[in-house]
């Protein structure tokens, strides 16, 4: 899944702030955030853009996630790249968590606690998802033989439930 419509609607709702500061001198209410939030979802929707079935929001403040990209060599200096500006990124995906079909993961922890996490987040959704996939595919023969195969390959046939 392509993050492109939850992300693009945090960084232009976090643009409408700062334009919207600048020009009334006053922060904008939340309820003027939220009218620009469906304003924004009603444009990007309309191109018929698909939704994603979940999303996983890896949060951790604005300062630390800055940092970690500068550690990892990252010399990215645009625009959008500051802390006050990732303060209001932040902030847009969580007024708009409980319309959306999220799990967020703390992460600002170490980074292998981060990963047991999605992992285990990852493989509850799997144990739903597969056996609905496979009891529609199973229907035709020769792909219900294919999925069984890769599964057995890879060590996943248990994921397929009661076959």
């Amino acid at each position: 899944m392509d993050r492109y419509l939850y992300s693009t609607c945090a960084y232009q709702l976090a643009q409408f702030k700062g334009v919207y500061e600048k020009t009334n001198g006053k922060k904008a209410s939340n309820s003027e955030l939220l009218e620009q939030i469906k304003n924004y979802f009603n444009i990007h929707l309309s191109k018929k853009i698909i939704l994603p079935d979940i999303t996983f929001i890896f949060d951790v403040p604005a300062e630390i996630a800055l940092k970690r990209r500068q550690k990892a060599g990252d010399k990215n200096n645009e625009k959008f790249e500051n802390e006050p500006f990732q303060t209001d990124v932040i902030y847009n995906y969580k007024l708009f968590q409980d319309c959306l079909n999220y799990h967020t993961i703390n992460a600002h922890r170490p980074e292998l606690s981060v990963e047991e996490e999605k992992e285990a987040v990852f493989q509850d959704i799997l144990k739903i998802a597969i056996p609905e996939i496979y009891s529609i595919f199973k229907k035709d023969k020769v792909l219900k033989e294919r999925i069984e195969e890769d599964f057995k390959e890879n060590g996943l046939e248990k994921l397929l439930g009661n076959r």
